[in-house]
């Protein structure tokens, strides 16, 4: 789940636009810069460069939360429009297709930040609990990225690589703190708590309650408090043959 999640201390040319119905493009290409999604246009358009990106990320942040709310099949390009107060015409100006709507709404940030401060420990169960918070805030509709991942079926739409980021960065926060815990094997202690994290977000999205949360992350406490102990205790003994 970042703009996957972000630690709160945490180009390629645009396909020619196939749809009928959409103006021609004036823009030239898609950059994206720390997760950001940049729009660079002509400049016969005669708007600055950041009102440009100001309406750009209004028009994906209210994609953003239609799409969470009511799925990215559901929601049309002229139900955005409408929400964002633009003409359809506009839309296409920003953004070429849909499915480019769709990976920039995906970039949009979450809203839910890991902790940056505390043990190891203390911020895996911290990622856990605001976890927690963020379903019951939004009324138990699950990780926008779980729910995109069901939608998305075609591995090429470009929108699976923000997926693909998203669950990479969160894994990658994992095995961070197993790193600075000490713990062997961090890699696999980092994998074991992402699945443990996207488990409880997908079943309490299913059930709609807080009890799969509440499992993983006592889980996942168990899993770095054992891991732990078993780790100091063979370095112990390895200490003591040493001696």
């Amino acid at each position: 789940m970042t703009s996957a999640l972000t630690d709160s201390g945490s180009n390629s040319c645009l396909p020619r636009c196939t749809r009928a119905s959409a103006p021609p493009c004036p823009f030239a290409r898609l950059e994206r810069v720390h997760g950001q999604v940049y729009l660079s246009a002509l400049t016969s358009l005669g708007v600055t460069a950041e009102r440009r990106l100001a309406r750009a990320q209004h028009i994906a942040a209210v994609a953003a939360d239609l799409f969470y709310r009511y799925g990215i099949h559901v929601v049309g390009v002229d139900q955005i429009a409408a929400k964002a107060e633009i003409t359809k015409k506009t839309l296409y100006r920003y953004y070429r297709s849909k499915d480019l709507l769709v990976e920039a709404a995906l970039r949009q940030p979450l809203g839910l930040r890991f902790p940056r401060d505390g043990s190891p420990t203390e911020r895996v169960i911290g990622a856990f609990r605001a976890m927690g918070e963020y379903l019951v805030d939004h009324e138990f509709r699950g990780c926008p990225f779980i729910n995109a991942a069901a939608e998305l079926a075609n591995r090429r739409h470009p929108a699976r690589s923000v997926l693909v980021e998203a669950t990479t960065q969160r894994r990658r926060w994992f095995t961070g703190r197993a790193f600075e815990e000490g713990l062997d094997d961090p890699e696999l202690i980092g994998e074991q708590l992402d699945v443990l994290f996207d488990g409880a977000l997908a079943n309490a999205m299913k059930r709609a309650d807080m009890t799969p949360v509440r499992a993983a992350t006592l889980a996942a406490e168990r899993l770095f408090s054992t891991t732990g102990t078993v780790h100091r205790t063979n370095r112990t003994s390895a200490l003591d043959r040493s001696a």
